[in-house]
């Protein structure tokens, strides 16, 4: 079986970049654009993808099974987020994991996305939101034990067209 991992970086300085080791995670920090396209994370002591960016991420085609921590971990200022066609599923913590930097406005784009069998967190978290917009569509939610989804630090400036 044969995996084709496509990143592309567009005006992206470089923050950080650790390869940890010990953990077997990924994680980067980008200032511009970062896309990822069929990407496949499993069995990761870590997140399966943590992104930190203050630019523009898109999302396409991954999946992430099995992993100790979040499917997608998605840290994120000032910034347009979207994840198309991916699936997360049986991750030790929440399928889709966003944190918004305080202060800042942010989009988040979640289209024909399968969350499945999280068991310990949420299928889908969204933490400090203080102003975001955020659409969900064609995505199923399915036999998720706890929380489908989850809204912590929700306030009046957030848009869910």
């Amino acid at each position: 079986m044969r995996f084709l991992f496509k990143i592309l970086l567009v005006n992206a300085p470089l923050i950080v970049s650790p390869v940890q080791a010990k953990t077997k995670m990924w994680k980067y920090s980008f200032q511009d654009y970062i896309t990822l396209e069929s990407c496949l994370s499993l069995s990761n002591r870590g997140s399966g993808f943590r992104v930190e960016s203050s630019g523009n991420v898109s999302i396409s085609e991954c999946h992430a099974f099995s992993n100790s921590e979040h499917g997608f971990e998605l840290v994120s200022a000032s910034s347009v987020v979207i994840i198309n066609r991916s699936l997360t599923s049986s991750n030790g913590g929440d399928g889709i994991r966003f944190e918004q930097q305080s202060g800042n406005s942010a989009t988040l784009k979640i289209n024909e996305v399968n969350i499945t069998g999280h068991y310990y967190r949420a299928a889908a978290h969204f933490e400090n939101i203080s102003d975001l917009q955020l659409e969900m569509s064609r995505c199923s939610v399915e036999d998720n034990f706890n929380d489908a989804l989850l809204f912590d630090g929700v306030t009046s400036n957030n848009v869910l067209p």
